[in-house]
C-alpha cells in the first residue's frame, strides 16, 4: 500500500495502482503543460485518480513530488524483496 500526501490531500494506492500512477506522472512535462494562474504564478495541473480532484504544483513542488514518488516505489520494491514477495 502506498500513500501520497500533498499539502492537505492524502491519496491511497494499491501497489500496482501506484506504479501506474507514477508512470502516468512521468508523461507530464512542467514546461509543456503548466498554465498561468490569476496570482501570476505558473503551475502544472494534473488529474488525480479521482476525476473530481486535480493536483496543482509549482515547478519546484513538481520536481520534489516526482522525486518522492520514485523514492517511494524504490523503497516499496526493497520492502517487498525483504519480505520475499518478489
Amino acid at each position: 500500500m502506498f500513500f501520497v500526501w500533498h499539502q492537505n490531500l492524502l491519496i491511497q494506492f494499491a501497489s500496482l495502482d501506484f506504479s501506474d500512477f507514477l508512470n502516468h506522472i512521468k508523461t507530464y512535462s512542467f514546461f509543456e503543460r503548466a498554465i498561468s494562474f490569476p496570482d501570476g504564478e505558473t503551475r502544472l495541473v494534473i488529474q488525480s485518480p479521482a476525476e473530481e480532484l486535480c493536483l496543482v504544483f509549482e515547478e519546484e513542488e513538481w520536481e520534489q513530488f516526482k522525486h518522492a514518488l520514485e523514492e517511494a516505489l524504490y523503497l516499496g520494491t526493497v520492502y517487498d524483496l525483504l519480505k520475499g514477495k518478489r
